[in-house]
């Protein structure tokens, strides 16, 4: 089950997402569940299925959404995701893709010895977006 800063992440993806020009187009299901509409699930990219995709319908270039916590910046999945993630981001093709990942504050610094111990640190088309644990009640 979702945690409540889970869910404040990816709320925060979303919005980010917007502010860049991305629609959010789909967002696992099991996090999100609308009484009158039907959401989208992302698709799997690689082994893994994000948490958020957006779609920016001018340039129909693709923006993918993870949220992480403490715990899972610490796990060889989130290893393999931002791997797989960086794989379709990094490839040529006529879509452009773009990752932003949502941590807590607190998590700054594992994701960055993440990404450097990846080789992804410092590359322009992944963005991280930070959630401050006072704001989260149940953390």
């Amino acid at each position: 089950m979702a945690t409540k800063m889970h869910k404040m992440l990816i709320d925060l993806i979303s919005r980010k997402m917007g502010e860049k020009g991305y629609l959010p187009v789909a967002f696992d299901g099991k996090y999100y569940k609308c009484q009158d509409e039907i959401i989208n699930i992302p698709p799997k990219i690689g082994r893994h299925r994000p948490d958020a995709i957006g779609i920016n319908l001018h340039t129909k270039n693709i923006c993918i959404g993870e949220a992480k916590t403490i715990d899972d910046l610490k796990s060889q999945r989130t290893k393999e995701q931002l791997i797989d993630y960086s794989n379709i981001i990094g490839r040529t093709s006529k879509k452009q893709f773009e990752l932003i990942i949502g941590i807590p504050l607190d998590g700054q610094t594992l994701l960055h010895q993440l990404l450097n111990s990846l080789g992804l640190d410092g590359q322009s088309n992944i963005s991280c977006i930070v959630l401050p644990e006072e704001l989260v009640e149940d953390v």
